[in-house]
């Protein structure tokens, strides 16, 4: 398979498919994490280099890398299937006018460890998790296998309607008789009462307070 080098890479366009190159490792950043829409997203940023060119590797699978890993030279491979070359690809997006550039990975890319003659050594570094070595730069326990998708969204409509239960709660039980009071009517409307735990809920979601919630119904 052909191998690439950062510099190749550079000049190729966003989403362009990575055969395979060579890399050492300089830098693994923390991985992040959070609720999305269909589960739990991760993001992890590793920095390489190759001479003196250097990129920036987005890796969004569960495992995180290890900050052992940094140091030491690796090889990236595309897995091979039936839809052709997968698991690494060329990056290209702009947030607020600003141009962020880099290499996704994903779980089909093969990662290994070279030893000091180039060779790539028959233990897997990262993501190649069948028979790791002890000691084995990045080595790790096989990640859990993922739930079906039908569990993994039940369980996150269930906290997040607990978390807006905890909402309508707080508004009715706080705030109902105050916004009466100020809008000089008995009774609020359930379209303002609907407006005001809307905003509540939105904030609570984004500060990331359902994750906390309990995966069965309050």
């Amino acid at each position: 398979m052909r191998t690439l080098t950062l510099t190749e890479i550079s000049m190729m366009g966003n989403q362009e498919i990575i055969p395979r190159f060579e890399a050492k490792v300089i830098k693994v950043w923390p991985q992040k994490s959070g609720p999305g829409q269909y589960g739990t997203w991760y993001l992890q940023n590793v920095i390489v280099q190759d001479g003196e060119e250097e990129m920036t590797l987005t890796w969004g699978g569960a495992s995180p890398w290890d900050p052992s890993m940094e140091g030491h030279r690796f090889s990236f491979e595309c897995s091979e299937g039936k839809h052709g070359l997968t698991g690494i690809k060329r990056s290209s997006k702009r947030v607020d006018d600003i141009v962020y550039e880099g290499i996704s990975l994903t779980e089909t890319c093969k990662v290994r460890i070279l030893s000091g003659n180039g060779q790539e050594q028959p233990s897997p570094a990262h993501h190649q998790w069948t028979a790791p070595q002890s000691g084995a730069i990045g080595a790790q326990p096989p990640p859990k296998p993922l739930d079906d998708g039908v569990t993994l969204a039940r369980k996150y409509l269930i906290r997040e309607s607990n978390l807006y239960r905890l909402v309508t709660d707080a508004v009715f039980s706080n705030l109902t008789d105050h916004i009466q009071t100020l809008i000089g009517q008995e009774r609020m409307s359930g379209e303002m009462f609907d407006l005001i735990c809307g905003r509540l809920y939105t904030a609570a979601s984004k500060a990331g307070l359902g994750k906390g919630m309990p995966e069965k119904p309050l």
